[in-house]
């Protein structure tokens, strides 16, 4: 993989996201994957000057609900998440794509069909496909509701019980999600009634109360520290971030970055 180029953003109008007010006319200097220096006329040897007269430089953004594989659809919503996986991967990319354009650099996605969110964040991360770093919670988890008006799951799973649940939990985070998504009711819409998880059915799958499977930690660090701080990760609390897990996890098979990069088969 090539190293990053330095660079130096010269004459931006600088929103920071502190709160200060925008400052213009200031350069960054960027060395690798790291901002090294913030001021006026800076000196960056070797760096490839992008001249930013009339423009505005800030720090990317957060969105920390989105529905890649969703966004922009046409029609009924219960037809659409329930459209063909390779559709919605197709879908989901694009909108990663769109979403970077936007200014958006982390992407907090919860939920797609199959997990196929899981796939596009580790695409991403191999550098396959172009968006912003992604952290997904694979498939949400829904109460099973049995009666007429109620729609069948499509990127849901359902659990019947605070043991079911627990299961379905563990299955999550064994294919290596960044966070468990629960939706707490379903709703029958002809009856309009609803059926909730109670608060016995979540005990169990609470994380004071320790799944059986650990979390594995998603290799991609969160950008920034304002990130970082926002989904409690190791380097905003000053800690050495742990040993990062393999790439493409799930299905059974797990494939490195190296594999990846080189097109190696699964082994």
């Amino acid at each position: 993989m090539p190293e990053p180029r330095d660079l130096l953003f010269g004459s931006a109008r600088l929103i920071d996201g502190t709160g200060a007010p925008p400052r213009d006319r200031v350069d960054v200097a960027v060395r690798g994957d790291r901002i090294a220096a913030v001021g006026p006329r800076l000196e960056a040897a070797g760096a490839q000057r992008i001249d930013c007269a009339g423009r505005t430089l800030m720090p990317g953004l957060v969105n920390a609900d989105e529905y890649l594989a969703l966004k922009g659809i046409a029609g009924s919503y219960y037809d659409v998440y329930r459209q063909s996986p390779h559709w919605q991967v197709l879908r989901a990319s694009r909108n990663a794509l769109y979403s970077l354009a936007q200014g958006i650099t982390t992407v907090r996605d919860v939920g797609a069909i199959d997990g196929l969110n899981l796939v596009l964040r580790d695409a991403i991360a191999a550098e396959m496909v172009t968006g912003p770093a992604v952290y997904a919670c694979g498939m949400p988890i829904a109460p099973t509701f049995d009666s007429p008006g109620v729609e069948p799951v499509g990127m849901t799973v359902e659990a019947a019980d605070g043991a079911a649940l627990l299961t379905c939990v563990e299955a999550l985070l064994e294919r290596g999600v960044d966070f468990v998504m629960i939706k707490m009711h379903r709703e029958d819409f002809r009856a309009k009634r609803k059926r909730h998880f109670t608060v016995e059915e979540l005990r169990p799958a609470h994380p004071a109360r320790g799944p059986r499977t650990r979390r594995r930690e998603h290799r991609a660090e969160p950008r920034g520290v304002g990130a970082q701080r926002a989904l409690g990760h190791p380097r905003a609390r000053g800690e050495a971030p742990r040993e990062r897990a393999p790439l493409l996890r799930g299905r059974g098979h797990a494939r490195d970055r190296d594999d990846v990069l080189r097109g190696q088969p699964r082994r």
